[in-house]
């Protein structure tokens, strides 16, 4: 690859850049992110061969095939930068998931509410500022197919339990464990050791849980989005969690390894080192 077809770059002469490429460059991220970014335009003032580089690797982490349903994508990176929070990322990915990803306003607080799960106040203090200007006007766009056999199943992520009152008792403990063996093939230590220790704490979760994943998103995006987090994270137990729920929830080992290439944004080969460690999960995936 040579060209850039996207952005204007010409990639087979890295180390220089002329204002026509640069200009083409700039009204791209103009038209999909909503702004130039500051991080690019500082490389392609000091090193543009940093920032020709840098955008050869976006177009090749991510398999030809995939790259059909671009919302996958940006959608894992809302999720991220919300709970990082990253208040330009949240701001641009956005934009982006409007004018590239095709997604709803629903599917954008949906996202955004699965990212509340890990980011706390932290993060949702960025969401805040960062997005509802983004939101208060928006109108959904004529939306991209998601992948086939991707459906929004909320009933998928219901575990039997009942919110009406606090504790676990034994019958609601015998259906969460069966519902992470079924997700999961296993059930977590941690929720082992919540079971045993803080079972109050984890059916409230539960309860935050079973809510956020009841929005407009496709069953098979919730590992993707949990697996690029973690990978970012570097947690090898919520590594082996994140894609033992996107096995479970059917989803392609192509968009599995797209996350990992993804992940090297902010990890570099440590992301694909993490998830060689998780090799026994790989060698299990299931085919179409």
């Amino acid at each position: 690859m040579t060209q850039d077809l996207e952005s204007g770059l010409d990639l087979s002469n890295p180390d220089s850049m002329s204002e026509l490429e640069r200009a083409a460059f700039q009204s791209f991220y103009q038209q999909h992110k909503g702004a130039s970014l500051p991080g690019h335009d500082f490389w392609m003032d000091h090193d543009p061969g940093a920032m020709k580089r840098y955008r050869r690797f976006a177009i090749e982490m991510e398999a030809p095939t995939s790259r059909a349903f671009p919302q996958v994508a940006v959608l894992c990176w809302l999720h991220l930068y919300a709970i990082i929070g990253f208040e330009d990322g949240i701001a641009y990915q956005i934009h982006s998931a409007q004018v590239r990803g095709k997604a709803s306003r629903a599917e954008i607080l949906a996202t955004l509410h699965l990212a509340f799960l890990h980011s706390g106040p932290l993060g949702t203090r960025f969401v805040a500022s960062a997005a509802p200007s983004l939101l208060r006007d928006y109108e959904d766009p004529e939306p991209l197919a998601w992948p086939a056999g991707w459906v929004v199943e909320p009933e998928t992520f219901l575990a039997g339990l009942d919110y009406a009152r606090p504790g676990l008792d034994d019958g609601e403990c015998a259906s969460l464990r069966a519902w992470y063996r079924l997700m999961c093939g296993e059930v977590p230590p941690g929720i082992e050791f919540l079971v045993r220790y803080r079972p109050e704490a984890l059916k409230a979760y539960r309860m935050r849980f079973e809510h956020a994943t009841a929005g407009a998103l496709p069953k098979q995006l919730y590992g993707l989005q949990l697996l690029q987090w973690q990978l970012t994270r570097g947690t090898a137990s919520g590594i082996r969690e994140a894609l033992r729920f996107a096995r479970g929830l059917g989803t392609e080992l192509e968009f599995v390894l797209d996350t990992v290439t993804r992940a090297m944004v902010y990890t570099g080969p440590a992301a694909a080192s993490a998830a060689a460690a998780a090799s026994d999960i790989f060698d299990n995936w299931p085919t179409r």
